[in-house]
């Protein structure tokens, strides 16, 4: 049986895999503006740089950048 903190993290990760396979669907999207476009790279770029160590400054962490961008659609 598993934990409900571990129940807990499996849902979180899987509403943010979601939200990446959506911006990879939009991206491919022929109907995406290229203004558009460089904004979801730019999330990326944001989600590899947590990855590869090279956040900065507030420590905001990924999941609550995340969270923003999937409650209001931006990148905060």
């Amino acid at each position: 049986m598993k934990l409900r903190s571990s129940k807990e993290a499996e849902s979180i990760h899987q509403k943010n895999i979601d939200t990446i396979k959506g911006m990879i669907r939009k991206y491919k999207d022929e109907a995406t503006s290229p203004e558009e476009r460089v904004r979801i790279l730019d999330k990326f770029k944001t989600i590899l740089d947590h990855v590869d160590g090279k956040t900065s400054g507030t420590q905001e962490s990924l999941f609550l950048r995340m969270v923003k961008f999937s409650t209001n659609g931006k990148h905060g």
